[in-house]
């Protein structure tokens, strides 16, 4: 089975299996009638029609997707009628003898699937695969008297709901492949990414018969059109704090910070050695107007830390986040792992996470952890380091489910900045096989990108507690108006908004967003804490 194939039959054929077995029950010696036929999902319920023994009625949109139906699956042609044409309806009761056909696939809408409706037999299923018009259009009711039915599917709630179901289909598709008794949709056109446009163009046109699969090439270049977000601007009247902020990751966060315009950083490190890369990066956030405290401290020892942040409280402005870039790395196969090894890379990562979060004021607008994909996928010869990093992930998790803001970012392997850049090249080369690589770019724009997730939950989960909903009854796409959110409500929250977010937000702009995500926007666009750039 080759890639492309491998593309094409899953989706297509749990399609008809689960309409035609399942929802539709069709049995040896009924009829089915199936629209869009030539297309990927109309040729998979030919296959399986024929199998089921049922007699198959078709709809197609051109002269060439009959050929093809005639030849490739021997439909007779008096079988197969135009889509563009609603006398397929009068056709079918012609050809049954105004019985009628027992089930219908359907994937049209408007007239023609009212015409496909007259068409069902006493007892008929008609299954709705396109669910288009289901919810507005209105349906001649007699049929009902007649016993039939009709059956909405959709693939991703059965993925959702059933997924025993979903299995026991998909190693269906593949034991009948493996016994020839299916086959792809023809023609299988195998495109390349760069092809997208082409690909979408020939799918609009009405013209396409058969598969179509995108398969990625490493030559393929591909126009997009980015979502230029504009840059946060940090509080320039709080403090920040950097967790082994002298590091590679660390300098490079301070930089952006600084950039975005952040006045008061506070470095915590272990070794407090200040060397020519750290003079760099203290130089240049000097030069955009950032004050910086560097303090040698232990973040595994919770006292070191509790006397920095009384310190700080006396001298420097309330500290408002963190980022916990602390990490060791004592690479030893687990076989020859000593208990300091282990230790020594755990602590940083676990003791110090924990210290940090239980000595650092609130609230906080933000706790970050920088994290590795490491404590996902592992690496041979850093069980210590990958243990260190699926503690962060959890520990982001608890926060947040405690109605904290927290965060994980579990990078791959970092090219530019930090450890890596004085890794042997051969350790370097093993790393970018296992977990892949970032640019020091890409964690800037998730830094980012979190900021503004954790601004939406902190929204929401105060909506929630306002309006008596679940935090998932919510959704943050779709408009939740109404009854739920009366003025009353919209006040409450507004003053809620302007003391915690320090959002410049009216009570305007309160009664005419859409969605949380669009409130949520205009928070962030007008927090004194987290700002955007205009």
């Amino acid at each position: 089975m080759s890639m492309g194939v491998a593309a094409a039959l899953p989706t297509a054929f749990s399609t008809v299996i689960y309409s035609l077995k399942h929802a539709g029950v069709l049995r040896a010696g009924e009829r089915i009638l199936i629209h869009a036929a030539a297309g990927g999902v109309g040729q998979a319920a030919i296959q399986y029609a024929k199998l089921l023994g049922a007699e198959v009625f078709a709809t197609v949109s051109s002269k060439a997707k009959k050929e093809l139906l005639m030849k490739v699956y021997g439909i007779a042609e008096d079988h197969i009628f135009s889509s563009r044409e609603l006398s397929f309806a009068t056709g079918v009761m012609r050809l049954t003898k105004n019985q009628g056909v027992d089930m219908i696939l359907n994937s049209r809408h408007g007239e023609p699937l009212r015409r496909s409706w007259e068409c069902i037999a006493p007892f008929g299923r008609f299954v709705e695969i396109g669910n288009m018009d289901l919810i507005a259009d209105k349906f001649d009711m007699s049929p009902f008297l007649r016993s039939a039915s009709i059956t909405g599917v959709e693939l991703t709630v059965i993925m959702e709901y059933k997924p025993d179901v979903i299995k026991n289909i998909l190693e269906e598709v593949v034991s009948s492949w493996n016994q020839g008794k299916i086959r792809s949709a023809q023609p299988l056109t195998v495109l390349s990414f760069a092809q997208l446009e082409h690909g979408f163009k020939q799918l609009r046109s009405g013209q396409n018969m058969g598969k179509i699969v995108f398969q990625p090439c490493d030559s393929d270049i591909i126009p997009v059109a980015p979502i230029i977000a504009p840059p946060y601007t940090l509080d320039a009247n709080v403090t920040y704090v950097l967790a082994g902020g002298l590091g590679g990751a660390g300098r490079s966060l301070a930089e952006w910070m600084a950039l975005r315009g952040a006045k008061h950083i506070v470095f915590l490190s272990r070794s407090g050695r200040v060397n020519r890369k750290v003079e760099e990066m203290t130089s240049f956030i000097a030069r955009h107007g950032c004050e910086y405290r560097i303090f040698k401290v232990d973040i595994t020892k919770k006292a070191q830390l509790m006397s920095v942040f009384t310190e700080c409280r006396e001298k420097l402005p309330p500290i408002k986040g963190c980022i916990q870039c602390s990490m060791v790395l004592e690479d030893v196969i687990f076989e020859t792992m000593t208990y300091e090894n282990w230790q020594g890379t755990t602590e940083p990562k676990i003791i110090g996470s924990l210290n940090l979060y239980e000595a650092l004021p609130r609230p906080l607008n933000f706790f970050i952890m920088i994290a590795s994909a490491s404590g996902i996928v592992g690496n041979r010869g850093q069980a210590n380091y990958a243990v260190g990093n699926t503690f962060q992930d959890a520990f982001a998790r608890h926060l947040v489910k405690n109605g904290q803001r927290a965060a994980t970012i579990d990078l791959s392997f970092v090219t530019t900045v930090g450890y890596s850049v004085e890794l042997p090249e051969s350790l370097t080369r093993h790393i970018k096989s296992s977990v892949g690589q970032v640019e020091e770019e890409e964690i800037h724009a998730l830094v980012e990108e979190i900021a503004a997730a954790l601004t939406q939950d902190a929204i929401q989960k105060q909506l929630a507690y306002m309006i008596i909903y679940s935090e998932d009854d919510i959704d943050s796409v779709k408009s939740i108006k109404g009854s739920e959110v009366d003025s009353i409500v919209a006040m409450e929250l507004r003053a809620w908004l302007v003391k915690e977010l320090g959002a410049d937000i009216t009570m305007t702009d309160m009664m005419t967003w859409g969605s949380l995500a669009d409130l949520s926007e205009s928070v962030v666009n007008s927090s004194k804490f987290v700002r955007v750039s205009k």
